[in-house]
């Protein structure tokens, strides 16, 4: 991959990780009990509607996703290629 494309990727990724983590936890606040539902009947292996479930999962791995997304950014922008 050259370098201006795994900075962009990693642009990309860490832009979508952090507003998927906080349009998440605004969808949770505005929805308590689906938040709570799609917790526990997620495990249970229940129909959850799949905006619960988007939410749920940048809830949890949003921030991970930018993390990753930052250090592809640094990669590519330290790289001499």
């Amino acid at each position: 991959m050259n370098k201006k494309r795994l900075v962009g990727v990693g642009i990309l990724m860490a832009v979508i990780g952090i507003l998927g983590r906080f349009l998440a936890e605004d969808y949770l606040q505005k929805h308590p009990g689906r938040g709570i539902l799609g917790t526990v009947l997620g495990k249970l292996g229940s129909d959850v509607p799949w905006q619960t479930q988007l939410a749920l999962f940048f809830n949890e791995y949003g921030f991970i996703l930018a993390g990753v997304g930052a250090a592809l950014f640094l990669v590519g922008f330290v790289t001499k290629r």
